[in-house]
């Protein structure tokens, strides 16, 4: 099966998210890309936040993209994770454990404010988003933004 990175319809910014935790729970991270309806690279972004479960730091990353919209005025998003438990999970298709109710329930009120879509796809449609999680980690920096100056340091995962 042929793996690949799809682009969103016109006027929808497709964010690409990875989080993640070396050990669970154990050294946190995510990452994510936003790009247009071509593909085209819009920003990126990378954190390192501690330790956090896995489930955890794969929830964060969606509340954090959600934030990064809302201050951008980005109000109709395809988010899409390789989570695909995080996925059951906002889309309610399946229970979670009590301890992210709190951040569950924030991201379910925060998307009411946008027209938003979240999918599931392979490690291999997510290779950018797990690129930049991984700086993260290995940074070691709160949060590091890239803008489309950056892009040609991430040129080779987005073929």
């Amino acid at each position: 099966m042929w793996i690949k990175w799809l682009p969103p319809v016109v006027f929808i910014v497709k964010i690409n998210v990875d989080g993640a935790s070396r050990g669970n729970p154990g050294e946190s991270i995510r990452g994510g890309i936003f790009r247009d309806h071509e593909g085209s690279f819009l920003f990126g972004f990378s954190c390192y936040f501690g330790i956090a479960s896995n489930m955890k730091a794969k929830l964060l990353v969606i509340q954090q993209v959600v934030s990064y919209a809302k201050d951008h005025n980005l109000r109709s998003l395809w988010i899409e994770s390789d989570s695909k438990m995080a996925v059951e999970i906002l889309n309610k298709s399946c229970s979670y454990p009590w301890k992210v109710l709190g951040i569950v329930d924030e991201i379910t009120k925060a998307f009411e404010d946008f027209d938003i879509t979240i999918t599931h796809t392979h490690r291999e449609g997510n290779i950018v988003a797990d690129s930049l999680a991984n700086f993260g980690c290995d940074e070691r920096k709160d949060e590091v933004l890239f803008c489309t100056v950056c892009y040609y340091k991430l040129r080779s995962c987005m073929v």
